[in-house]
């Protein structure tokens, strides 16, 4: 079964401007100090598919904005 995906962008490293990629985003509690703050996103912004851990393995961490 492949992950959902949708589309986000994103400013790599030496890139002029933003471009789209497809995430699959995991999303979590956002806790400061033991206090919910919102929610926490964990994603790999290269189109790489697979876990993205606490252990990280070049995932972009994140927090998330409702617009």
């Amino acid at each position: 079964m492949a992950p959902r995906t949708c589309k986000m962008a994103i400013i790599a490293h030496g890139a002029a401007e933003p471009y789209d990629v497809d995430i699959a985003p995991v999303f979590g509690p956002l806790l400061l100090g033991g206090h919910p703050a919102g929610m926490f996103s964990r994603f790999f912004g290269d189109g790489t598919a697979g876990i993205a851990s606490v252990l990280g393995h070049h995932s972009c961490d994140n927090c998330v904005v409702a617009v």
